[in-house]
Parts: C-alpha cells; structure tokens; sequence
C-alpha cells in the first residue's frame, strides 16, 4: 500500500532514485491519475510499487526504445492521442560518450555504458536543442494541467548546465512549478567517470527534478 502525504517537499532531496521519485509525483500529481513513464527502462523509478496500477491510485504506462514496457515506442513521436495523460515521466539517457553493457565486459570492475538513443538515433546523450522536439509532443499527449516530470543531470565537459536550458526552451508552453536537487545517497553507484578524476566535482553526483505544468492558451 502506498502512503501518501501531501505536507511540504524540501527542495534538495538525498536517497534512493524510486524513493526520491515517489515523493515528487505523490506531491505534485494527486491520484486518480494516468501517468506516461516515456523513458522507464529497468523501472528504477518503480521500485517497490507492485503494479502498474500502483493500489488503484495511479495508471501507469511504461514506454521505452528498447522492449522494457508495455509499448516499445521513441519519445520523439509518441503513439498515443492527444490528452491521454496527466503527468509524464521524462527520464533521458544523459551520460556522457560512456557504454554500458555487460556482455562486453572484459574484466571484474570495467563499465561500458551504452546508450540505447546514441545507436538507433545518432545521438551521443539527450541534449538541450531535443528539448525543442520532446515539448511539443509531451505537450499534446498532457491533458489540460497536466505535469511533466524530467530528471537531468549537467555535463560539465560538454557544458550542458540544464537549469538555463529547461528555462529558455520549455516556458512558453510550460510553467516551471519547482525544481528538485537530487543527491545520490551515500555508497551508491556512481558514474564511471567520477572515479578517473582528480577533482571531483559536485555535478558528478548530484542531478535535478524539473516540475513542469502544461500552458493554457490564457497563459
């Protein structure tokens, strides 16, 4: 059973990816309510949540590039009618010219990573200028209301800082209701490159929870 409270949310948040997850949506997106999770991967997010219908409070619908939802479909061009969902979960391959993939792992403690968007899109990680394709077609599939959720993370090397980027490209048809510092917790997996620098920097390990509120025209 999910316990939900609708008290205050601190604005730097440390734990768990799904724990953390859960806090923001049981905040902002009050049930009933059906939820898109555009990017749902391994389901991190959904973790401890038994079912998709998540004890009848939330519907939730799992899509991904790869065969890991109910829909196998690209977030560029979403299959669904426009208003189908009150809030969607945006979580985008965002590591940097690294690969992931067990098979090819040579030795205990070498880390590939691979991103699924690089090999059928041509696309290194999601950058700032995608933004302008993905808001458009989160924006038709939202109903009147609805809630964008997206989880970044800034690439120092590349200078991708997402705070900037997230207001100049998503307010004219999105209003920013907060936005979330998330912090890795203590002993969790940390991105390859973290350990191979001599200065560590705090991007390495934190992201961020953008919550986002889909425009009316009278906006």
């Amino acid at each position: 059973m999910i316990v939900i409270s609708y008290g205050n949310i601190i604005s730097v948040q440390q734990g768990t990816n799904d724990k953390v997850f859960q806090r923001i949506l049981t905040f902002y997106v009050r049930p009933p309510a059906k939820i898109l999770d555009c990017t749902c991967g391994p389901k991190y997010f959904w973790r401890n949540w038994q079912n998709n219908k998540l004890d009848g409070r939330y519907e939730v619908v799992f899509s991904d590039i790869r065969k890991l939802g109910h829909i196998q479909a690209d977030f560029f061009n979403l299959p669904f009618k426009d208003n189908t969902f009150d809030c969607i979960v945006f979580d985008p391959p965002y590591q940097d010219r690294w690969r992931f993939n067990l098979e090819k792992v040579k030795r205990p403690g070498r880390l590939y990573l691979e991103n699924p968007y690089m090999l059928s899109e041509g696309y290194e990680c999601f950058t700032p200028q995608q933004l302008e394709l993905v808001k458009t077609e989160f924006y038709r599939v939202l109903r009147t209301q609805g809630i964008l959720i997206m989880k970044l993370a800034d690439h120092r090397s590349r200078n991708i800082w997402w705070q900037p980027e997230v207001f100049k490209r998503m307010t004219d048809l999105f209003k920013i209701l907060d936005i979330i510092v998330y912090v890795r917790p203590k002993g969790s997996m940390l991105p390859p490159i973290y350990f191979m620098r001599r200065n560590k920097r705090s991007t390495l390990v934190h992201a961020y929870f953008f919550i986002l509120k889909k425009r009316e025209v009278e906006d």
